[in-house]
């Protein structure tokens, strides 16, 4: 058997990859979790948490309030003063926040929101860790419709197969069910 480097802390973003939060509603604010867990073989000691040079945007904050239970600040996160102390296989949560206050711009180009960017940087003692994460979302002036259609016979069909569609659980700008549908279908060419 052989070890290297068997108590070194490590670190673990969770959700890893991007923090995607969509479409707000201007005036709304939305608070998704985040995880910080020590994957390594020795205690985690997280320094800092903060915005990093990666973001586009001031329309992110951080919320601390779900590490007060473990001694930090609420107010300020963890600090080098006051650190955030992970034992091996721990984890601890706290809530980035998103309030848009301006509508998001289409990009003329791909269609796309020029989406509002932020970047999580997390100062700890880990080793090779990947210590950063990103998070993106879009303003939106007026809520959006959500269309859900389901197919009775299923997800494939037979070409020249009579479809029955169903709606019901779509939801209209106010959040209400959808009144009537209007569908059309197109053969492929």
């Amino acid at each position: 058997v052989v070890q290297a480097n068997a108590s070194l802390p490590c670190l673990q973003l969770q959700p890893g990859g991007l923090l995607a939060f969509g479409a707000v509603l201007l005036g709304s604010s939305v608070s998704k979790q985040v995880q910080l867990c020590d994957c390594g073989g020795g205690p985690l000691t997280v320094s800092g948490l903060s915005l990093g040079d990666l973001g586009n945007s001031a329309e992110f904050s951080f919320d601390f309030a779900g590490l007060a239970a473990l001694g930090v600040d609420p107010t300020t996160g963890p600090t080098k003063a006051a650190p955030l102390l992970l034992a091996v296989g721990a984890c601890a949560t706290f809530a980035l926040r998103y309030d848009p206050v301006d509508e998001t711009p289409i990009d003329a180009a791909t269609g796309e929101p020029a989406f509002d960017v932020a970047e999580i940087v997390v100062q700890s003692d880990a080793y090779g860790a990947k210590n950063t994460l990103l998070a993106q979302g879009f303003g939106v002036a007026t809520a959006c419709p959500k269309a859900v259609v389901k197919v009775d016979e299923g997800e494939e069909v037979l070409p020249q197969s009579a479809l029955h569609l169903r709606g019901e659980q779509s939801t209209s700008m106010a959040g209400t069910k959808v009144a009537s549908y209007t569908w059309t279908a197109q053969q492929p060419l």
